[in-house]
């Protein structure tokens, strides 16, 4: 079993290093798009330590989302998300063997963690007011569903 999942875990770690960086994308101007062009198109990086490298949060343009909690992983998380406000949902696709709800408290630059409204990560255990911050497109880690 453990050799099925070392060549996996390799792919995984070169995926993650030779993929290009978040770039944020450019909003067509309506009141509602411009509020997801905000957060569409970015990757956001979490302050602390990922588990065994950098803990992202990559949101899409198209709604979907994926995360991804450090190289000692061998969990890829993906979804939908959605803005209600200054709440982010992220909604993990039973398909990963995970699912579940994240919520954080948004603006432009970070994402706030809110425990009480979610679940946990499966490797990275986030305390209440953790924060992810908009990537630097030297420092980050871009992790497609």
């Amino acid at each position: 079993m453990k050799r099925r999942r070392l060549p996996f875990l390799i792919l995984v770690c070169i995926c993650a290093c030779i993929l290009p960086a978040c770039a944020p994308s450019a909003a067509d101007g309506s009141e509602t798009t411009a509020a997801l062009a905000t957060l569409a198109g970015r990757c956001y990086l979490y302050e602390e330590d990922g588990f065994g490298g950098s803990f992202t949060v990559t949101l899409f343009d198209d709604g979907s989302f994926s995360y991804y909690e450090g190289m000692l992983s061998s969990h890829i998380g993906y979804g939908k998300w959605a803005q209600n406000g200054d709440i982010l949902t992220l909604t993990e696709s039973e398909e990963t063997g995970h699912g579940g709800d994240f919520r954080f408290r948004c603006d432009e630059e970070t994402l706030t963690y809110l425990a009480d409204r979610s679940q946990n990560f499966i490797y990275v255990r986030l305390a209440d007011g953790a924060v992810f911050r908009l990537a630097d497109a030297g420092r980050s880690i871009y992790v497609s569903p």
